[in-house]
This record gives structure tokens, C-alpha cells and sequence, in this order.
């Protein structure tokens, strides 16, 4: 276990701001202690891989589920 160090000091070490690393504590994506007003984290936190899905599979998804409605009303 690292040492505890502030949010802003993990945003600066994950090059982040420390809005965005918020965020993720309080979405739960990032474990983090209250400590008063201010949230501390341990150093050796690894920052959290991001989310999004980014394979392409729901481009355009709203066009695709027009054209299947719409032939099934023809």
C-alpha cells in the first residue's frame, strides 16, 4: 500500500484533471476515502481503462433499427 495523497495530486500523476478523476470516484469507478472535504486516494492506484465501447458495433444504430421498423410496416 502506497501512501494517501490527494485527489489533485492523483489527477496531476495520471496527467487528468482533478473534475475528471471526481467523477470517477463518485461514479464508483475509482476508490477513494473522505477525509473531511477532501477525497484521498492511495498512490499505487491504477487509473481505471476506459469504458466506452470503441469496436464500431453501434455506429449508426438509430438508421439500422429505422430501416428494420420500416420494412416491417411495408
Amino acid at each position: 500500500m502506497g501512501k494517501l495523497i490527494s485527489l489533485k495530486e492523483y489527477a496531476k500523476m495520471h496527467n487528468r484533471t482533478p473534475v475528471t478523476v471526481r467523477k470517477l470516484v463518485e461514479r464508483g469507478r475509482l476508490n477513494a476515502t473522505l477525509v473531511g472535504r477532501t477525497y484521498v486516494i492511495d498512490s499505487d492506484t491504477p487509473y481505471p481503462e476506459d469504458a466506452r465501447i470503441k469496436n464500431g458495433k453501434y455506429i449508426n444504430w438509430r438508421n439500422k433499427n429505422q430501416d428494420k421498423e420500416a420494412k416491417t410496416e411495408t
